[in-house]
C-alpha cells in the first residue's frame, strides 16, 4: 500500500508536485508501475537482493549519524496474541520513533489495519501449516 499523504518530491506533495509541472499521473498508474517492477526484477535477475541491502544500509546510516530521518520501518504491533511487523512512517536517529501513524489518513490507517489482520492471517496460517 502506498501512504499517498506522506509521498513528496524534491519535499513537495506529490499531488501538488505533479499538478505544478503539468503532469497526468494518477496514484493508481504510480502503484501498479511499482507492483510490476519488482515482479520484472525478479523475471529477470532472480530476486530483488539490492533492495534489502539498500534500505538495511540506510536504516544504519540514519542511526550512526542521527540523520532524524522519516523511514517506513516495519515496527513491532501487538495484535490479538501475537507481535506483527507493520511497516509505519518513523522517525530514525539515534532512537527510533515516534511513529507517524496518527498523522496518516483515515483511509491510509484502515490500510495499516488490514495489512496487520492480513499478516496475522498469514502467520497463524503459515504456523498451523507446519
Amino acid at each position: 500500500m502506498v501512504l499517498w499523504s506522506t509521498v513528496k518530491i524534491n519535499n513537495i506533495p506529490f499531488d501538488e508536485y505533479l499538478k505544478a509541472k503539468n503532469i497526468m499521473l494518477s496514484h493508481q498508474e504510480v502503484e501498479k508501475y511499482v507492483k510490476d517492477i519488482a515482479a520484472e526484477i525478479i523475471r529477470v535477475m532472480g530476486g530483488t537482493t539490492w533492495g534489502p541491502g539498500t534500505i538495511i544500509k540506510d536504516v544504519i546510516k540514519a542511526v550512526a549519524i542521527n540523520e532524524d530521518r522519516i523511514m517506513s520501518v516495519a515496527i513491532p504491533q501487538k495484535y490479538e496474541d501475537e507481535i506483527i511487523h507493520v511497516s509505519i512512517p518513523t522517525r530514525i536517529g539515534k532512537s527510533i520513533g515516534p511513529s507517524f501513524e496518527e498523522s496518516l489518513t483515515v483511509e491510509e490507517k484502515e490500510s495499516i489495519k488490514k495489512a496487520r489482520v492480513d499478516m496475522y492471517n498469514l502467520l497463524k496460517s503459515t504456523l498451523s501449516s507446519i
